[in-house]
């Protein structure tokens, strides 16, 4: 059975663009996610957003956060965007997800933006790849300027078993789940807290940030391994999971012994977080993913933590305890320092009595959660039932590159360079002249080198890759789709994927100031891909042939072809030229000799001099042009 959806967001809908839109979704999966102005309560202030609102059958809330959840059964689900902006264009990306390039939401390297009182229908087909699949724990997010920054995200979970086999087996199916959606809001320039007062201004951020940067580009030493940084350049005034302060958490009630699947998700911008269980739980708390993907089932550290870097997801499974009461999950914003921001959830076993009161917890640390490092990455262990022979084998990559992180806060940053996204980078759209070039069926390893004193949460589109190496150290790590290289020194780490998703791939770091900055290339196929399309192209999206290697812009052909086509082009004008001024001539031989209309008009009236229609002022494309108003 389907779902007819007509779409009715705003009380001055654009008619022609939703309105009677009807469309077949999935009765079980559908989504529309409006994007929109909103706001977002933080005690005694309300802070603009541009948010999702939410509807449509796949639309679940699950611990007071909307949350599209796709069933097990379900091949594909389908997503309605609608663009209630009033002036700036966007795109979405599944994050995690590993779709058809041409649904992967980088604007102009995979999508065209929806303008403004748009929308955009896309089938997402939940096909896995030759390391992951698509189950598990998401988040879409806006792609487009600083959407993102401004709060343009929401989870995404797809439903799927554990693997046959897996140790926890039992205690999964009988756990439920529980969202925990961390996000940082309202950033400021650490040197200075007065940027950004409204929260509405990132773009004061990052210009502070080109402004450091130009005043050290000119000595800065790209060889040089930098000391670990102790602080960070971009602080936020709030900590939010659920949309809500530690001070007024988001409750979860559990029956005593009840099995919950905490899916946290990283949606900050620039943060990572120590993530601390309550010590009644900690005994029995076990990792099972990360990314989405299976682990051997993890203890926490000594401590009760698990870290999470920006734009990772790490499901936890835990058992509430016994006695009833209170027990708050806190996500530390990582700091050498006491003091630092923390947002939380309170399990309550026991009934509503035992919701403790506003401002019991507070939004500061006591202590200081310290730093993340590759302490916790060295212990993942991705689960397959047959062990790691049912991996493929790393060992002997058709394809090796060397990734330098370099520069400072994004700025030169891969192999000292940057490739800036459009609105950053101005249009028309031009393709990555450092681009990872692969052959289709490659088994493809980058080496990670991190010169910089920041960390960097480097995530691929497109593919979930695996760790084996870490530090020089080989391992049988965690497959993912997003890993943090650990601050200063040099540390490195190598990944590895199978190139099976045809058409330019980004990879970038996922730190949102450092993505602005242009910490940026792609993995591209060369002209040897050759597969047939296994979808149909959405409406909307930018069409890519199936053969798709490189972005589709003038600097995808060579020189060479450029000038062939051409001079093509220059002789068929000519020859079409010559055709209409021969026919031109004949028409007037033809007019001249036909009878003539009457130079006079009838009596009485004025004679009518008729002359051809002439442009004045300006010419204008037929396309219409789009100005990128700062707060994009």
């Amino acid at each position: 059975m389907a779902v007819v959806v007509l779409v009715m967001s705003g009380a001055s809908h654009c008619a022609a663009s939703v309105v009677g839109h009807s469309l077949q979704m999935d009765e079980a999966s559908g989504a529309v996610l409006t994007i929109r102005e909103g706001t977002l309560l933080l005690g005694e202030r309300a802070i603009p957003r541009i948010v999702f609102e939410a509807s449509g059958p796949g639309i679940k809330s699950i611990a007071g956060v909307q949350t599209l959840v796709v069933p097990s059964t379900a091949a594909a689900f389908s997503v309605l965007y609608v663009n209630e902006l009033e002036a700036n264009e966007t795109t979405v990306h599944i994050h995690g997800q590993t779709p058809p390039q041409n649904l992967d939401g980088v604007p102009y390297l995979s999508a065209l933006p929806i303008r403004p009182k748009r929308s955009q229908y896309v089938a997402y087909p939940l096909v896995g790849n030759n390391l992951g699949a698509n189950t598990g724990t998401y988040f879409a997010h806006g792609h487009f300027g600083y959407q993102h920054s401004l709060g343009l995200a929401m989870p995404v979970i797809v439903k799927g078993p554990p693997p046959a086999g897996y140790p926890l087996l039992a205690a999964l199916d009988a756990a439920e789940d529980v969202v925990v959606f961390l996000e940082d809001v309202c950033p400021y320039f650490a040197d200075d807290p007065s940027t950004n007062p409204t929260c509405t201004e990132p773009f004061e951020v990052y210009a502070r940030l080109v402004d450091a940067w130009a005043d050290e580009a000119a000595s800065f030493n790209y060889s040089q391994c930098m000391e670990p940084a102790t602080g960070t350049d971009v602080l936020y005034r709030y900590q939010t999971a659920n949309s809500r302060l530690a001070s007024d958490p988001a409750v979860v009630e559990a029956v005593p012994g009840g099995k919950l699947r905490l899916r946290f998700i990283a949606a900050s911008g620039m943060t990572n977080y120590r993530i601390v269980l309550p010590p009644e739980v900690r005994e029995t708390a076990r990792a099972v993913a990360v990314d989405g993907q299976w682990i051997l089932p993890l203890e926490p550290g000594s401590d009760g933590e698990f870290w999470l870097a920006v734009a990772q997801r790490l499901d936890v499974l835990i058992e509430a305890p016994q006695t009833p009461g209170a027990y708050p999950v806190f996500a530390q914003a990582e700091s050498l320092e006491p003091g630092s921001l923390q947002s939380a959830i309170t399990i309550v076993v026991g009934g509503p009595a035992h919701i403790p009161a506003p401002g019991v917890y507070s939004v500061t640390t006591s202590i200081p959660p310290g730093i993340m490092n590759f302490a916790q990455e060295l212990r993942l262990q991705a689960y397959r039932l047959g062990g790691t022979d049912e991996l493929p084998d790393f060992a002997q990559p058709d394809k090796l590159f060397r990734l330098e992180l370099t520069g400072d806060n994004g700025f030169n940053s891969i192999n000292r360079a940057s490739y800036q996204l459009v609105p950053f980078a101005p249009l028309p759209y031009s393709a990555n002249p450092n681009a990872l070039v692969v052959d289709l069926g490659d088994k493809v390893c980058i080496d990670y080198v991190n010169f910089n004193a920041d960390p960097h949460a480097m995530h691929l589109h497109m593919h979930s890759f695996m760790v084996v190496e870490i530090d020089g150290q080989p391992v049988n790590g965690a497959i993912r789709d997003t890993l943090l290289m650990a601050r200063g020194g040099c540390h490195s780490a190598r990944i590895c994927f199978v190139a099976d998703a045809p058409g330019p791939a980004l990879l970038h770091c996922h730190m949102s100031f450092h993505l602005f900055a242009g910490m940026v290339t792609t993995v591209e196929y060369s002209s040897t891909a050759r597969v047939a399309p296994s979808y149909t192209a959405p409406m909307g999206l930018v069409p890519r042939p199936a053969a798709s290697t490189a972005p589709t812009s003038p600097a995808s052909i060579s020189r060479g072809e450029a000038a062939a086509i051409g001079l093509f082009a220059f002789l068929v004008c000519s020859i079409l030229a010559g055709v209409c001024f021969l026919a031109a001539r004949w028409w007037s031989r033809r007019v001249d000799s036909s009878p003539r209309w009457p130079h006079s008009s009838p009596a009485g009236s004025p004679l009518v001099a008729v002359r051809p229609l002439r442009r004045t002022g300006s010419t204008s494309s037929s396309h219409t042009s789009h100005t990128l108003t700062p707060d994009t």
